[in-house]
């Protein structure tokens, strides 16, 4: 794999994760 590859991955991973975390928040506040 190129490095590009894995970067592209790992943002995806992240922004992912930050959706998971909001609507996990949100959950338990609503």
């Amino acid at each position: 794999m190129r490095k590009e590859d894995l970067s592209e991955i790992c943002v995806a991973f992240l922004l992912f994760g930050s959706f998971i975390f909001l609507f996990y928040s949100l959950s338990l506040v609503g």
